[in-house]
């Protein structure tokens, strides 16, 4: 999985080595006080560098997290890169190593130590040696042994059965959310009900209760912090035990401000709660603790060992193992090639055992279905996307997400449609909203993916990634002097403005700036800046290849396409149905290249065809995929 886009906003202080951190104001303390100021793409960078403090963060997940996915060149991260390096020789406290071809890896100096452990593998010590017994004295020493080891296991047996299960629903009651300084929006309580309602109102798992001693209480506290509202938020159990701590910044509007908040809020529960009451008995309260740490996020290496302690404490507690393929999944997408494959065994090695224990773990199918090696055939990847979405109860939007995605790679944009829809009912997230109107786009109903686009606005127009939104906008519009225009307003980079340069031409249909252009854009389709992520570059690194189709060459169009797919697999093929590049599905080298990549053999076993061969206008080849 990606690094989740950096928002300085939104990020809390944290403590460098020696240093301490603060991203809303930009601010890098030392320990005598003094204070430094970066820029904000500077801090954008050393903030994703630091999520993942010893663990390498690739050049594709830095320009995802910190440039809002637009095609960057090199200059403009190793500029941020040597800005962090003069700061580490000045202040301390971190540094900074460079990968060859994969990333940078900051390494904290200067930072409290780790209590010693023993290294892995060491030899128990040995017993003081003593006079042997004889063997008939053995031989009864063994005997009562035995006997005491099965009266040990009957109690044992005994006890599982009797001791009592965790309910299969919970109450909560929601807090009065403490307005420090009047800052509370005055709805916030309503709509964290509602939201949370809708989150879980196909299962049933959550009932809301003013007070009492309900099972889980939701508490908060808000205050201005300049132009933003900043919540802290806190999760405890009957006995006021605090599961989970955590702090959002957001917009000063009480509409806005609350949604934000609600739609968070709603889906940590269900990462906690689902599980709990599909697992049915009672795990430790420290095992609890750490499984709803584990629903709060971190770096991937964080996460692993959270895990490992958590099935360590728990090792029958089925949402412990699917966590811990879960970040072994993330840290095999940032790892260096070599270790990738080592990392996404461990992973399906985890979300099996997790199977073995609940057969009806939807996270453990869905982690399953991006864990595939290289090559799996989509219909293998889709049998599991089914199985996670046939689950009695999900543990997220995702499930029915990730399925849209994959039916948008094989075609199937109409049933993308009522998959995206279903995890917006359960989650109204930006992401899930913004694949939903994704999916409008390639559906040839603009109409339809304005309004969605204007509700994300409404709820959360004050987040970067709304820019590349509108830009996806833009582009799916055909409108290309708009996207070119958007393009130039944040660019930083010759690549940015080349490709602006190019929209605008195609604008203008001026085929003598098109061909000038032409040699710049191959080179960006052939050796795209964004190599090694893994989330939907179709949005991103597609678009070289969109603009040599636009520009009259379906072959190198088509070629780019396939490299895409190589670097993806299916993630790297959507523009092959992209309503915008129609005319390449009559291209001689279209098919060959749908079969190459399993396309075709997809589309005969599984009974479906791609959506675009219910047009008046459909390939011939449509005829023979049934």
């Amino acid at each position: 999985m990606p690094e989740r886009p950096a928002d300085l906003a939104d990020e809390p202080p944290f403590v460098l080595g020696g240093l301490t951190v603060r991203p809303p104001t930009r601010e890098v303390v030392a320990g005598d006080g003094a204070a430094e100021a970066l820029e904000p793409r500077v801090m954008k960078v050393l903030v994703v560098l630091a999520r993942s403090r010893g663990q390498v963060v690739s050049r594709a997940q830095l320009v995802f997290a910190c440039w809002d996915g637009r095609i960057v060149g090199d200059d403009a991260i190793n500029r941020c890169i040597q800005a962090l390096r003069r700061l580490a020789a000045a202040r301390g406290g971190f540094e900074i190593t460079t990968i060859s071809r994969v990333g940078y890896r900051l390494d904290e100096t200067g930072a409290a130590t780790a209590p010693a452990r023993e290294p892995a593998g060491a030899p128990e010590p040995k017993p003081i040696a003593g006079p042997e017994p004889d063997p008939a004295r053995r031989r009864r020493w063994a005997a009562l042994a035995i006997g005491a080891g099965l009266v040990v296991v009957a109690v044992a047996v005994a006890w599982m059965a009797l001791r009592p299960a965790e309910p299969r629903s919970y109450t909560l009651a929601i807090g009065a959310f403490r307005a420090l300084d009047g800052a509370a929006p005055k709805d916030l309580p309503t709509v964290l009900q509602h939201q949370i309602e809708a989150a879980f109102d196909s299962d049933k798992i959550i009932d809301i209760v003013d007070g009492g001693r309900a099972d889980f209480t939701l508490n908060g506290a808000v205050s201005r912090a300049g132009d933003r509202l900043h919540y802290a938020m806190w999760l405890e159990d009957r006995s006021g035990q605090r599961l989970r701590s955590w702090s959002q910044d957001t917009a000063q509007d009480s509409l806005r401000s609350a949604t934000q908040v609600a739609v968070g809020v709603s889906g940590f529960l269900r990462c906690g709660l689902v599980p709990l009451a599909e697992h049915g008995r009672r795990i430790g309260r420290h095992a609890r603790s750490m499984h709803f740490e584990l629903c709060g996020g971190g770096t991937a290496r964080r996460r692993i060992d959270i895990a490992a302690n958590l099935v360590r404490e728990e090792p029958r507690f089925a949402a412990g193992w699917s966590q811990m393929a879960y970040a072994y999944g993330s840290a095999a997408f940032g790892a260096a090639p070599q270790d990738a494959p080592a990392l996404r065994r461990q992973g399906l090695e985890a979300a099996k055992r997790a199977l073995a224990l609940n057969p009806g773990s939807s996270s453990a199918y869905r982690v399953m279905s991006w864990l595939q090696p290289p090559g799996t055939p989509y219909a293998e990847v889709e049998a599991l996307l089914k199985k996670a979405i046939s689950t009695p109860n999900t543990d997220c939007s995702c499930e029915h997400r990730d399925y849209g995605d994959f039916l948008m790679d094989v075609g199937r944009v109409d049933e993308a449609l009522g998959e995206y829809q279903r995890s917006i009912d359960i989650e109204a997230g930006g992401s899930e909203q913004l694949s939903l109107a994704h999916a409008w786009f390639f559906d040839g109903q603009p109409a339809r993916a304005q309004e969605v686009l204007r509700t994300v606005e409404a709820a959360w127009g004050d987040k970067s990634w709304i820019a590349f939104a509108r830009l996806d906008a833009a582009i799916s519009r055909r409108d290309w002097a708009g996207a070119a225009r958007l393009i130039r307003e944040d660019a930083e980079t010759d690549t940015e403005r080349t490709m602006a340069d190019a929209f605008d031409a195609v604008a203008a249909g001026d085929r003598a700036r098109m061909a000038a252009l032409l040699p710049a854009i191959r080179r960006l389709a052939a050796a795209p800046s964004l190599d090694g992520w893994k989330a939907r570059p179709p949005m991103l690194e597609e678009r070289p290849a969109l603009l040599l189709a636009l520009m009259g060459r379906p072959d190198e169009a088509l070629a780019a396409v396939s490299r895409l797919m190589d670097r993806y697999g299916p993630d790297g093929g959507q523009l092959l149905f992209n309503p915008l590049v129609a005319g390449l599905r009559h291209d001689p080298g279209y098919l060959p290249l749908l079969e190459r990549k399993g396309l075709v053999a997809y589309w005969r076993t599984s009974g479906t065809r791609p959506d675009f061969c219910q047009a008046a206008d459909a390939p011939a080849f449509c005829a023979g995929l049934r």
